[in-house]
């Protein structure tokens, strides 16, 4: 393996690990953001009204309501969970990978 092609390698695997990290990292807000009823139980829908008008809703939703709320946020969060552990487990891989051919790297170099 010469130098360039090891470079380059390893940058690629770099870069790959790096995008799985940055799946992982950042949040997946699709899911439920165009509905008509904005869910009272997730946060982006929280965030988006101020304390009292939060509370006036809360107060206001009927139990079965909040309870399909709760199950459907529940639902979406393990989807997205599920993706990012998967998207982290990847980024691992990759980067002990990495880890390994820049040990035999160092030890071809150190060998000559």
């Amino acid at each position: 393996l010469s130098f360039k092609s090891a470079v380059i390698l390893l940058s690629a695997a770099s870069l790959v690990s790096m995008y799985f990290a940055f799946r992982a990292l950042f949040p997946f807000l699709r899911v439920g953001e165009n509905d008509e009823v904005k869910s009272l139980i997730a946060f982006p829908g929280i965030a988006k009204i101020d304390s009292e008008s939060f509370i006036k809703q809360i107060q206001v939703r009927k139990s079965k309501e909040l309870e399909k709320d709760l199950i459907t946020q529940i639902y979406s969060l393990s989807k997205t969970l599920n993706k990012k552990f998967n998207h982290i487990k990847w980024a691992g891989i990759i980067c002990f990978a990495h880890l390994i051919i820049a040990l035999i790297l160092l030890i071809q170099h150190l060998s000559l």
